[in-house]
């Protein structure tokens, strides 16, 4: 029995071992940290740019991109100074998508970023970003849930 646990355990490193050195990790990761290196240098639009270009089917000049930059550089006027950031969570799906859910602390506020990456087997590319507030009221919610 104790033999069956351990091998249970140590499959169950193994696995989590080889999510965090995925292939999608060696080129997501090393992304995402210069996004949030140019956001605590400061450089809030630079870093959505920066993050957006990297996928050539993404048009710098699209409405959706310029809101997006819009309301990502109207949040950093008013939350105070960048703090920190951790990862809440990461997905991987047969080394094609991977996805990304990072807690980003401010001086006075906290969002969630949400980082996605596709690839098409020729490069890996962002597919999508996002963020919010919601991550206090989710919580909230959720501890409702246990109340009942």
């Amino acid at each position: 029995m104790k033999a069956l646990l351990v091998l249970l355990v140590l499959v169950s490193f193994s696995c989590s071992s080889q999510q965090a050195n995925s292939k999608m990790d060696n080129v997501s990761t090393p992304i995402i940290e210069t996004f949030f290196t140019r956001i605590a240098k400061g450089e809030h639009g630079n870093a959505i740019t920066d993050l957006m270009s990297g996928n050539p089917y993404i048009n710098l000049n699209d409405s959706s991109v310029i809101d997006l930059k819009s309301k990502f550089e109207m949040i950093h006027s008013f939350v105070g100074a960048f703090k920190s950031k951790s990862i809440l969570k990461k997905r991987t799906l047969n080394e094609s998508v991977s996805a990304y859910s990072y807690l980003v602390k401010y001086e006075k506020k906290f969002y969630r970023f949400f980082f996605m990456f596709y690839n098409n087997d020729n490069k890996t590319v962002i597919y999508k970003f996002s963020f919010d507030d919601n991550l206090d009221v989710e919580l909230e919610e959720s501890l409702k849930q246990y109340v009942l």
